[in-house]
């Protein structure tokens, strides 16, 4: 696994520590949960900058990347704004208006197929494969 791939599993990691800051009482003061989350926010946020960058830069594009990458962002995202739409920071319905955002010009769901595309390849069954395939081709 190179360098750009593992920045983006990275992500994926942090968006749950991200969010167990923010919806789980820790027994820290509020303001130190705050500032830990922003930079954990940050963290991840410098991560999907530099994936893209370093994978670009030196010809390390994989299709583990071009799949993860945006799926991962998406995650960062939806994430983020559920758990400020659980503290009551902003409306539910801008929580729907980044689903919606997501989604609307259709990579969200090419994302999802070809994620099951390439999970399916690894299935160690025909029979799987034809049922479950079909849906996201």
């Amino acid at each position: 696994m190179n360098l750009p791939n593992k920045l983006t599993v990275l992500r994926v990691i942090l968006v749950p520590v991200f969010m167990l800051f923010l919806c789980v009482p820790l027994g820290l003061s509020d303001t130190l949960v705050r500032v830990i989350a922003a930079v954990l926010f940050a963290l991840t946020s410098l991560t999907d900058m530099l994936d893209g960058k370093i994978a670009r830069k030196y010809n390390m594009v994989t299709d583990f990347g071009k799949l993860m990458d945006p799926l991962a962002d998406k995650v960062m995202v939806i994430c983020v704004m559920l758990t400020q739409a659980l503290q009551g920071c902003v409306p539910w319905a801008v929580l729907g208006v980044v689903l919606v955002a997501a989604y609307r010009d259709g990579t969200g769901f090419d994302v999802l197929r070809r994620y099951f595309a390439y999970i399916l390849q690894f299935a160690p069954s025909f029979d799987l494969r034809a049922l479950i395939f079909p849906i996201f081709t």
